[in-house]
């Protein structure tokens, strides 16, 4: 009399524990964007409309690749993880694969900057 369609905790567990790491890891970028973000709102220039627009910009897009490299992670782990019977587990790893890359994206943006800076003595 039981139901073999019913979820067991095996089915489920991963995919929670995938997106819970997910969660953790996309913490700290989205707290370092919504500080930028206020920072600019709080020290915005009355005279300098370029500067101005050139933050709103630079903050856009952390906001695109914050929220889209992630959710593209997501969607190629759903359109996998339907052809192999398992979108929920695949659509939490590409999530998850998503986030690491955007990890790896900012990694890379950091060292550019600092190999570009010239120290005067």
């Amino acid at each position: 009399m039981t139901d073999s369609s019913a979820p067991t905790p095996k089915n489920w567990r991963t995919p929670v524990v995938l997106l819970c790491v997910t969660a953790l890891l996309l913490l700290p970028p989205v707290l370092f964007w919504y500080h930028s973000a206020q920072s600019a709102l709080a020290h915005k220039s009355g005279s300098d409309w370029r500067g101005n627009h050139r933050t709103k910009q630079g903050l856009e897009h952390a906001a695109l690749l914050i929220a889209g490299v992630p959710s593209l992670g997501a969607l190629i782990g759903w359109v996998c993880g339907n052809a192999k019977g398992r979108p929920g587990v695949w659509t939490a790893g590409g999530a998850l694969l998503g986030t690491v890359a955007l990890w790896v994206v900012v990694f890379v943006a950091v060292c550019v900057s600092l190999s570009r800076t010239q120290f005067s003595v």
